[in-house]
């Protein structure tokens, strides 16, 4: 898996293109990428720490693209999201934003 950082919005916007289609919309240095679904403003993120205000582990089921993963794992007190995905082409784009948003809190696994 190719996980090597664009340095420029015009190979970003070719990685993204290259990987597509895409359910997940990101945002990568002030511009937005992928499909239509936001989840970094997704009302449920913001319901579960309602409830789970100092949750400092995540397990996440299903994560698609990522999307919430990299919500999940944007709180201060959240350490570690360990995201499981079923479909190998996910993970790799996942891991491909992973990389853009220079984030380590989150492990995604093949299950």
């Amino acid at each position: 898996m190719d996980i090597t950082r664009p340095v420029n919005q015009s190979d970003i916007a070719d990685e993204f293109e290259r990987r597509k289609p895409w359910i997940t919309k990101f945002s990568i240095q002030g511009t937005e990428y992928g499909g239509q679904f936001d989840a970094m403003n997704d009302d449920r993120v913001s319901q579960f720490f309602q409830y789970f205000p100092n949750v400092s582990t995540i397990l996440e089921l299903g994560a698609l693209e990522g999307g919430h993963s990299f919500a999940l794992a944007n709180r201060p007190s959240v350490q570690r999201v360990l995201a499981a995905e079923g479909r190998s082409s996910n993970i790799e784009k996942a891991a491909f934003v992973q990389g853009l948003l220079n984030t380590d809190k989150v492990a995604f696994v093949e299950a």
